[in-house]
């Protein structure tokens, strides 16, 4: 997943797709940070390696390894004005408590009130690469029980990143509740002690703010 507004988005609107996704493009651009693959059900892509969401859980693997988080972080933490030492130390604890790699499965809903207008508005049908693979909304394919293996979930600020959209997720790992509570503990209460830079928080609370004000306020005129 993303961090709102921490890094510059390439793709605001499903129409902009065209403009960065073309075959000599090679999939890890910039912009594939802004593209959460999907699958309609469980075992979608069961044929394909690295593309199913039933195998990727029960083997423990992701594509993107640990690494690749820790740097993210560390750079988020060093725009708050944060000590980014503290995430090896996150990280670290981690480790301690998760032996291993360990994968996680998402479930995402789409609660608006009238069937697909989010995900027609920021969803598109693709390849397991990200490619486009039909120029068409979700609901047509549907609607044709014409279903594609896999969507890409176009992540934006102002929708997708924003707590006053209709999304709902539900997190599910291997973990006992138990030791995932108790870890989630340890490390809000190692974050909240932190130091950060006042002006830098301000400045970044504001960014969110003005992301999410619009939606924010069409919600509640509804």
């Amino acid at each position: 997943m993303d961090i709102p507004c921490f890094r510059e988005q390439y793709i605001h609107k499903l129409r902009d797709i065209p403009s960065f996704i073309h075959p000599e493009m090679n999939y890890g651009c910039l912009y594939d940070k802004q593209l959460l693959p999907l699958t309609p059900c469980l075992y979608s892509n069961h044929n394909c390696i690295g593309f199913s969401p039933a195998i990727n859980f029960s083997s423990n693997q992701s594509h993107y390894k640990i690494g690749f988080y820790k740097k993210e972080l560390q750079l988020f933490f060093e725009t708050l004005g944060i000590d980014s030492s503290v995430v090896l130390q996150l990280f670290d604890i981690g480790k301690g408590t998760l032996k291993t790699d360990r994968g996680i499965l998402l479930q995402i809903f789409d609660s608006s009130e009238s069937l697909y207008s989010f995900i027609d508005k920021h969803c598109y049908p693709s390849y397991p690469n990200g490619f486009p693979s039909e120029n068409n909304v979700i609901s047509k394919l549907y609607t044709e029980q014409n279903y594609p293996t896999e969507l890409r979930l176009v992540l934006t600020n102002q929708y997708t990143l924003n707590p006053n959209t209709p999304l709902r997720i539900i997190r599910y790992d291997k973990m006992q509740p138990s030791i995932v509570k108790t870890y989630e503990k340890t490390l809000k209460e190692i974050i909240t002690s932190c130091q950060y830079d006042d002006k830098k928080v301000e400045e970044y609370r504001n960014k969110i703010h003005l992301a999410w004000h619009s939606l924010s306020t069409k919600n509640k005129e509804l």
